[in-house]
């Protein structure tokens, strides 16, 4: 079993919706379809010998989505702020006039059979914000275990209920942060997640938010806090979840007039080359031990998400 993000994006006519009508004929679709316009094509070897002759080669997405994609696989959809988790039905390929009957006007001539359900931004882990957002059409989500029954947990819960959202258990996200690993936290942990997890953390260690700088007119640090003097310190603060670096040569002009930059990634060399005065390198596992020990600074969806994990880890350990 694995776990895919696709982004459907045919050439389709002006006024025509291929997202929708995927979603609506149950199933996940890519382009091409100008290939069946008079020919027969009735395999995906016939789809796969037109493409050859027409491109000299089957595009990367095609090949994906047909063959290495397989009954059971995991696809997240992302459009206009809203997330999508699909499972594929079986190893069928639907080609062209399988689709739908003006197929060509939408451009969607490869797909897959597939149950969709929509899932609230608080159900979803960051990595799969991260990937989603990716430029490939469709590509892998490196996925555990762990991650592959969450999935499974959510897509089965929201088929049969459209508005599931449980209610955390706080206990229940005490016993599951004593157990989960630096990486799976990581993993959770969305863009605004990490954020709000970096601001919460030196406001511990005696800085203040300042609120006007969290907006994003000035889009080289997330937000500025500050320190009592005298005279006040100030501090600009970036922040990068995923496999972004921040090194800190980058952001030695920004520590003038007695002002200072922390950094914080989750990248696996999150600091590379040499450190700078006042430029300080925020640890991710300190950042994340203090979560653990502080569950009250982690916004909801993480906490809901950490909620779930502990019952599904809980049941299969049973």
């Amino acid at each position: 079993m694995a776990t895919w993000k696709l982004t459907i994006r045919p050439d389709h006519k002006v006024g025509l919706d291929p997202f929708s009508l995927c979603r609506m004929k149950s199933l996940v679709g890519v382009g091409w379809a100008y290939i069946f316009e008079n020919k027969t094509i009735a395999s995906k070897q016939d789809s796969y010998n037109a493409l050859v002759e027409a491109e000299s080669k089957i595009p990367a997405a095609i090949k994906t989505l047909l063959d290495e994609v397989q009954a059971g696989d995991f696809i997240w959809l992302h459009k206009g702020g809203e997330f999508f988790l699909c499972k594929i039905k079986d190893n069928e390929c639907v080609l062209g006039p399988q689709i739908a009957d003006n197929f060509q006007e939408y451009d969607l001539g490869h797909g897959r059979n597939a149950d969709w359900v929509k899932v609230s931004p608080l159900l979803v882990p960051g990595r799969v914000q991260r990937s989603t957002i990716a430029q490939r059409m469709i590509q892998r989500i490196s996925s555990s275990d762990a991650q592959q029954r969450y999935f499974g947990y959510i897509h089965t819960e929201l088929s049969k209920d459209p508005e599931f959202l449980p209610r955390v258990d706080e206990e229940e996200v005490a016993q599951e942060l004593e157990t989960i690993s630096p990486d799976q936290f990581v993993d959770l942990l969305g863009p605004d997640d990490c954020e709000g997890l970096v601001a919460a953390f030196l406001q511990a260690k005696g800085w203040t938010l300042i609120l006007s700088t969290a907006y994003k007119s000035k889009p080289m640090f997330e937000f500025t806090m500050v320190r009592p003097g005298p005279p006040p310190e100030y501090a600009h603060v970036q922040v990068k979840s995923g496999s972004v670096p921040l090194s800190p040569l980058d952001f030695k002009k920004f520590t003038s007039g007695g002002e200072c930059v922390f950094l914080f990634s989750t990248a696996p060399n999150p600091y590379p080359g040499e450190a700078l005065d006042r430029v300080y390198t925020l640890n991710p596992k300190d950042v994340l031990g203090w979560a653990g020990k502080n569950a009250w600074a982690l916004l909801p969806g993480v906490k809901l998400q950490l909620s779930l994990c502990y019952r599904i880890g809980s049941h299969a350990a049973h």
